[in-house]
């Protein structure tokens, strides 16, 4: 009985010796939350002050000090400059790029592309490109001269005079000079553009009368007042139009006339009239 009693009292010491381990323990580990907890916020607060320490130094430091327009314009450099309502003295870095760009275009609308650099540390550089007429689309009664971005330039009743190849085939959807052309069959658009552009691209465009995409699978255009070709689709254009240029250089007569067909280029062929 006492050797039961006597390891009963050891084993009650031995746990009533751990209680206040367990809780110096916890003690430590609150101590290193706390401390975890305040370094955090310290860095927090810190980081706050940094940025807006900077933001302060940009706000005052860079400024507007210079505007200037580089690129090819019918306008004038002070009515670009107008057009955007950027001033000297404005934010270099807090300015509303997207805005000035949007009211640039607006008032100027036979600007194809605009461009707004940041030349630090207070220059601003407005960089354009004019529109350029690239051909003419017949929509119903009347005719519109379109860029090669495809922005409506001006709405013309004589097509003939403009000089520019006439897209047939295709039908505008509420048109707006200084807009860009929207067509009741938007799958038109992109072929329509693109076998425009490789025209240009290839140096032949001021060499065709007509481009007719009434049918999208089936692309035709006239050329040198002497042939009509055929291209099927835009797919692999360049190439196709690679064949068009051989055969008329190497295998049709100086005064020949008819059809060339390269809307495959495996079986591409001439047909006289």
């Amino acid at each position: 009985m006492a050797s039961a009693r006597k390891r009963a009292g050891t084993s009650a010491g031995q746990k009533t010796k751990r209680v206040p381990r367990r809780n110096a323990a916890q003690k430590r580990r609150g101590r290193r939350r706390r401390s975890s907890s305040i370094r955090a916020v310290l860095t927090l607060f810190c980081t706050v002050v940094t940025i807006a320490a900077l933001l302060c130094a940009a706000t005052v430091f860079f400024r507007v000090g210079r505007i200037t327009v580089t690129g090819t314009s019918p306008y004038s450099e002070s009515e670009i400059i107008e057009a955007t309502g950027l001033k000297t003295g404005n934010s270099l870095i807090f300015f509303e790029k997207n805005r000035a760009i949007r009211q640039l275009f607006e008032a100027c609308p036979y600007l194809e592309t605009v461009r707004i650099h940041r030349n630090y540390p207070d220059q601003l550089e407005i960089i354009v490109t004019q529109c350029q007429p690239m051909a003419v689309i017949q929509s119903g009664d009347a005719s519109y001269v379109i860029s090669t971005g495809g922005k409506i330039l001006m709405k013309t009743r004589q097509p003939e005079k403009t000089g520019l190849c006439v897209v047939t085939g295709a039908v505008l959807e509420d048109p707006i000079v200084g807009k860009t052309a929207k067509f009741s069959s938007e799958e038109t658009r992109k072929p329509l553009i693109l076998a425009l552009n490789t025209f240009v691209e290839n140096d032949i465009l001021e060499e065709i009368g007509e481009v007719c995409v009434e049918e999208l699978y089936d692309i035709t255009f006239t050329y040198t007042d002497r042939f009509k070709v055929k291209i099927g689709t835009t797919d692999d254009l360049d190439r196709k139009l690679r064949y068009m240029q051989t055969l008329i250089n190497e295998k049709i007569g100086p005064t020949a006339t008819g059809t060339i067909d390269v809307s495959d280029v495996r079986t591409a062929r001439f047909i006289p009239d």
